[in-house]
């Protein structure tokens, strides 16, 4: 039960951290225009194809160096922004198909363009932000690499390294290890079916020219 609230944390803070950033990066490249835009926005989506394994030392090191290592924060700030890149591309088509009309009309009737954005542009993007929350969250909760490489105390693993307990020198507990890994399963299949229909929308929404 530790380690599932340990897991629950680390993957509800990221989706939060990733979604707020990705959300006013993604309107940012979808409703301005400035010099070298194209080629930012191409090296923001590479540095999302990274492989975690590629840059586990550095990122190891420098978690050290700043006091981070050992703490559910670098997972969070290192977890978000791994997933940030694609969020933000996935929520910039949802951006660019919310007319621009909308935001014209509520800046003429006194609305700051931070206010349009919140209570006008993000509910219409609500698609958007289910489906980048529900891959960021599967992402997140499923990660094993650089939650065992950063978390060295026992009372702070995620349910990931937790279920190798269950692996020993004598055997696998094979009762045990699959009673957990369903348990491990359950956040996932609850989400996804508490927000299917937005789920569908969202990977769909793009298919249909508005």
């Amino acid at each position: 039960m530790r380690y599932f609230s340990n897991s629950l944390l680390v993957t509800l803070g990221t989706v939060a951290l990733c979604l707020f950033v990705a959300a006013h990066a993604a309107y940012a490249s979808a409703r301005f225009s400035f010099r070298g835009k194209d080629s930012l926005l191409f090296a923001i989506l590479g540095s999302g194809m990274i492989p975690g394994i590629a840059i586990l030392i550095p990122l190891y090191l420098i978690a050290v160096a700043l006091g981070m290592a050992d703490t559910f924060l670098a997972l969070i700030l290192i977890y978000a922004a791994w997933q940030t890149p694609l969020a933000m591309w996935t929520l910039r088509g949802f951006f660019e198909r919310v007319p621009s009309e909308i935001e014209e009309a509520a800046l003429v009737d006194g609305c700051s363009r931070l206010r349009a954005f919140y209570q006008i542009v993000l509910p219409l993007a609500g698609p958007g932000l289910a489906a980048s929350g529900i891959y960021i969250f599967i992402e997140t909760w499923n990660e094993f690499l650089i939650a065992v490489s950063l978390i060295s105390s026992d009372e702070k693993r995620l349910l990931t390294v937790g279920l190798y307990q269950y692996v020993t020198s004598f055997g696998i507990e094979w009762g045990l290890l699959t009673a957990a890994s369903i348990v491990s399963v359950l956040p996932v299949l609850i989400l996804f079916l508490g927000m299917q229909r937005l789920f569908v929308s969202g990977l769909t929404g793009g298919a249909v020219k508005g």
